[in-house]
Order: structure tokens, then C-alpha cells, then sequence
């Protein structure tokens, strides 16, 4: 969501959400954070 805000683009569709917000939410290699935490660490 961040990269969106920042390049102008502030939508995101309906149809897309849930997938958005799943690769948000998914741990990022072998650490236990995830995109969502590091976008707002």
C-alpha cells in the first residue's frame, strides 16, 4: 500500500485486495516479519 501512496496511486480494486493483503501478511524469507510490519516499523 505504501509503494501506492507514494508513486500517486491511492486505489486499490476490489478485485485484487485480497491477494494484496495476503502477500502483506506472509513472513518475508526466514524472519518472521512481514511486508505490513516493515512498511510501518
Amino acid at each position: 500500500m505504501n509503494e501506492a501512496i507514494q508513486s500517486g496511486q491511492t486505489e486499490i480494486s476490489a478485485r485484487n485486495l485480497f491477494t494484496y493483503l495476503q502477500r502483506l501478511l506472509q513472513p518475508i524469507d526466514d524472519s518472521s516479519l512481514t511486508d505490513m510490519e516493515l512498511e510501518f516499523k
